[in-house]
């Protein structure tokens, strides 16, 4: 749903492995947040790393011995390669990540003013304001944007905030700044094994997936699979950060990460924070589940047969054990049954994320995190379609769940997350389903078997024309 999709390059790291995406939604990242969110999920490696060590010896033995290997792992792959910068980092990271290259990354060195007008080139090539402002009136009619918001503007100022460099998978190149090239600093090296670990997964296993994914309009697996690969990334550059570097590079890092411009992103509302983390932080707990269970060899037979849902991904036991794949579901006609003063903006998946999101943060201040958690814990699959006129936008959301009982947990969920999305209204009935309607609008949620419809807009009456499209609800 929405944002799910990558779009252009990412700010360093890239937004999904450097591949531009069609213009109707776009997830972006700041390097700043999503480092900082590594680091400190880095503590989880070192509760692996004293596990994995002997239970023979004082605790002093330990961790000389430990030292000590970690001196010779970072003289084997700290040294290993070309004599260049940027060759070792990348033979560092291909040690790491256990593959080889199957050919070099050429370099392309950029002053900062043209690594600058490059991406933002690859975004206006990539989006149409138009299209954007299609998905936030979407996302304002969930009550997860504020209404008329420049998604378009913010996504581009979030983008260039703090660009180092990026992969291109179209070019096969590493795009980076000149003087980071020349000397980069700790931070700047943690940045490209990020994306050399892009690269090889490219060489190795191919990120065009992600493109056949969205065209078919797969945002849901989309996401999965974007999670995958920025997982990967992020779980090798903490391997970097840890193996190679030195203790007072690692806090280098940290330093100068703290040290990097983040007010776009701190001004962004919430709901576009959570997108925006998404593959960083889930992607990296669902690789560290798969390398727990075995190793990098699990992670690359992963993209081999790649996750098709965020369930999957914000539960890795539904991807490593009984593989829980979503059921498909199409939206009818709605636009006919609205009538001709309609026109269709967009529709999309909507995954597990999407629901817990919306649960969570629709209306500004959705139910508390738990109750989100629990309600949305029986997604099975859905599809959303938006609709506008003179008078507002519509939203109709058609879901699956994995029993009648969720669903119907799920509506209850819904039913009073309507009364915070429509503040200060009253219900109005809706037969079946339960209705809310206030000036800003009107909904309902109705369920049918483990089916459920969520239909928003701008009246009662838009939303009752809009149910009568859903044979059965």
């Amino acid at each position: 749903m929405s944002l799910q999709n990558p779009q252009g390059s990412e700010p360093t790291p890239p937004t999904g492995p450097g591949t531009p995406q069609r213009g109707r939604s776009s997830l972006l990242i700041l390097l700043a947040v999503a480092l900082v969110a590594s680091l400190a999920a880095n503590a989880a490696l070192g509760v692996k790393l004293r596990h994995q060590r002997t239970t023979t010896g004082t605790l002093e033995q330990q961790i000389r011995q430990l030292n000590e290997q970690l001196d010779l792992l970072r003289s084997r792959v700290g040294g290993s390669g070309s004599t260049d910068p940027l060759g070792r980092i990348a033979a560092a990271t291909a040690t790491l990540r256990a593959l080889a290259f199957t050919k070099t990354v050429t370099p392309e060195l950029l002053s900062p003013a043209e690594l600058s007008t490059r991406v933002a080139q690859m975004f206006t090539h990539d989006n149409s304001r138009a299209s954007l402002d299609g998905t936030a009136a979407v996302l304002a009619t969930y009550g997860l944007l504020p209404a008329r918001y420049d998604l378009y503007g913010e996504l581009k100022t979030l983008q260039s905030e703090q660009v180092l460099g990026f992969y291109d998978d179209k070019t096969k190149r590493m795009v980076v700044g000149a003087a980071s090239a020349r000397n980069p600093t700790p931070f700047i090296q943690v940045v490209l094994a990020h994306e050399y670990t892009h690269a090889l997964a490219d060489q190795h296993f191919g990120l065009g997936l992600l493109n056949k994914l969205q065209k078919r309009h797969e945002d849901d697996a989309a996401a999965a699979f974007l999670a995958l690969a920025e997982g990967d990334a992020t779980f090798t550059m903490n391997l970097y950060r840890q193996e190679v570097l030195t203790a007072s590079q690692q806090q280098q890092v940290v330093q100068e990460a703290q040290s990097l411009p983040a007010s776009a992103f701190d001004a962004a509302p919430v709901y576009l924070k959570d997108v925006l983390q998404f593959p960083y932080v889930e992607g990296l707990a669902f690789v560290t589940a798969l390398h727990d269970s075995g190793g990098f060899d699990l992670v690359d037979q992963a993209y081999r047969d790649p996750p098709d849902s965020t369930e999957q991904i914000m539960h890795p036991s539904r991807y490593l054990d009984t593989r829980d794949g979503p059921t498909p579901v199409t939206l009818p006609d709605v636009r006919r049954a609205l009538g001709r003063a309609w026109t269709s903006i967009e529709t999309g998946g909507v995954g597990e994320f999407d629901v817990l999101e919306l649960l969570e943060r629709g209306g500004g201040q959705g139910l508390s995190q738990s109750e989100a958690s629990t309600a949305a814990a029986g997604w099975d699959g859905g599809e959303y379609g938006g609709y506008r006129s003179r008078d507002g936008v519509l939203v109709a959301t058609l879901t699956a769940w994995d029993s009648d009982s969720q669903a119907r947990e799920a509506a209850d969920a819904f039913g009073r997350w309507l009364s915070i999305r429509y503040a200060g209204g009253s219900p109005f009935d809706a037969g079946s389903g339960r209705g809310w309607r206030s000036s800003a609008g009107a909904g309902e949620v109705v369920q049918n078997g483990s089916r459920l419809l969520l239909l928003l807009g701008p009246s009662a009456s838009d939303v009752g024309k809009a149910r009568a499209a859903f044979a059965g609800f």
